[in-house]
């Protein structure tokens, strides 16, 4: 597997199953209705697969060094493989760099198997860039697409899974939900009140009506640049007045549900909680 036209075809290869792991994951997201829930996100979303070969002393690993020392960018709409040459030591420096820039999965080393002519163990973590357009519960999708990704890539020989119940049976292997999984990341890493707060909110009817209302949560610096703006008609809720209430309390539920009645019927109605500052999260104003 030394010569050039060996390692040609199996570069041709391994490529052809990226480009078809990267279709069956497009489909897969598609038929889960992410484009629905977010349309900007494959419109900004680029993927890119870091492969690299593992350090060997053998002639096959400098082979696997040789075909495949690159980021390999995926294009999602086209599922064209993009490959930009690196040196094999500079790529995780060149990962390092894009912190902030990127959302990458961790790092693993996975096996290929060519046939039982030709096994290797590569280097490899996946990433996904948004631009400056994207907003945060696409970039927090991201995350978890890549966390997902990484679970589904532990073998190069099982790259080939064009059709979506490929995808759902990877799903159904790892216990994997991909919209579960995004309420539970969110809840993470956003500063709002707890997933049961939020559920019983959901699940409350207000004089046998289902709630469809909208919130929300701002911080003080937003808070104060709402108050001095003349464009919207705002109703404050200030702490000496008897109608402030918190979105922390379970007690409060109902209260704040019958609330939530005067911003439906319109798109522009919302209330506006203020995070930052402490827990509680006080809802302080309605916009009419």
């Amino acid at each position: 597997m030394n010569d050039k036209s060996s390692e040609s075809r199996l570069g041709e290869k391994l490529k052809s199953k990226l480009k078809a792991f990267a279709k069956g994951f497009v489909n897969y997201l598609k038929a889960k209705e992410i484009s629905t829930f977010m349309p900007n996100l494959f419109e900004n979303m680029l993927l890119n697969l870091f492969v690299w070969g593992a350090e060997s002393e053998s002639a096959v690993g400098d082979s696997i060094n040789c075909i495949l020392n690159s980021i390999i960018r995926i294009d999602l709409e086209n599922y064209v493989i993009i490959e930009i040459d690196r040196d094999c030591h500079n790529i995780p420096c060149y990962i390092k760099k894009q912190n902030g820039k990127m959302h990458f999965s961790s790092f693993s080393k996975v096996l290929y198997n060519n046939s039982f002519e030709f096994t290797g163990e590569f280097c490899v973590m996946w990433g996904i860039e948004l631009d400056s357009k994207s907003c945060v519960s696409e970039k927090i999708m991201a995350e978890v697409l890549v966390d997902f990704l990484q679970k589904c890539l532990t073998s190069l020989d099982y790259l080939d899974t064009v059709e979506t119940t490929d995808w759902e049976q990877k799903e159904h292997m790892y216990n994997f939900d991909i919209f579960d999984a995004y309420v539970k990341k969110v809840f993470f890493k956003l500063p709002i009140p707890s997933e049961e707060i939020i559920k019983k909110l959901s699940y409350q009817h207000y004089e046998g009506s289902d709630t469809h209302a909208k919130v929300y949560f701002v911080d003080e610096e937003m808070c104060k640049k709402i108050r001095n703006s003349t464009e919207l008609t705002t109703v404050w809720f200030d702490k000496e007045h008897e109608y402030l209430r918190y979105m922390s309390s379970r007690e409060n539920v109902f209260s704040i549900r019958k609330i939530l009645e005067i911003c439906k019927g319109d798109k522009d109605n919302a209330l506006l909680v203020q995070t930052g500052g402490s827990d509680k999260y006080p809802i302080v104003a309605a916009i009419r």
